[in-house]
């Protein structure tokens, strides 16, 4: 109700704190109340018209933005959509692969510096990047190689016809972004996307 009435922008969901700290509670405890809230917030997105490459940030770090990209993904899967995650914070390490159990190993940074104006081409060479989880539908595109130029990567020309590409192969593409305060990743990321999720913590974020 703050965030609607101050800052004039539409909630999509509100997500309990899970307590017990499940990666993937979506996986682990499907009827919870926690992952009904999911499914609602996944819904409210469904109504977003034509809104494929939804950007996901939030004003400053540990706030669980990570933690809603994994889920919501999830959900999106289990609704038939194909989906993809692409980290996109090129900062720090994640342990996104630990999550999935996937193989750690090269991704988006070095994508980025490989694509080509050649959409064939480009396609073949996804298949070194972009790793199939466990879960049907559900692909992801790892940071890689953390580079020594993140922000002029990020807003590079070939980012953006990477997510085109990704676009064309995908339902749903999420990009999980920097904390928007804190570096300008996110900011030139959100001129990319079809739509820009942010995520907030209660009586914590400052309006």
């Amino acid at each position: 109700k703050d965030i609607e009435k101050n800052i004039k922008l539409k909630s999509l969901g509100t997500l309990p704190i899970d307590k017990d700290n499940e990666d993937l509670i979506i996986q682990k405890n499907p009827k919870s109340h926690i992952v009904e809230c999911i499914k609602t917030t996944r819904t409210n997105i469904f109504y977003l018209a034509n809104k494929k490459t939804l950007l996901i940030t939030s004003p400053r770090p540990k706030t669980g933005k990570s933690w809603v990209t994994n889920n919501l993904a999830v959900a999106f899967a289990k609704a038939d959509k194909k989906v993809i995650i692409v980290d996109t914070d090129l900062r720090k390490d994640s342990n996104r692969n630990e999550i999935f159990n996937i193989e750690k190993g090269e991704g988006l940074s070095d994508f980025i510096t490989e694509i080509t104006d050649d959409k064939l081409e480009n396609l073949k060479n996804s298949k070194k990047y972009i790793k199939e989880t466990e879960i049907p539908n559900l692909h992801i595109l790892q940071k890689g190689t953390l580079p020594p130029n993140p922000s002029e990567l990020i807003s590079s020309n070939n980012m953006k016809k990477l997510i085109d590409l990704l676009k064309s192969m995908y339902d749903i593409v999420l990009l999980d972004g920097t904390p928007c305060m804190v570096v300008s990743d996110s900011i030139a990321l959100s001129s990319m996307a079809d739509s820009t999720i942010l995520i907030s913590e209660s009586k914590k974020t400052k309006i």
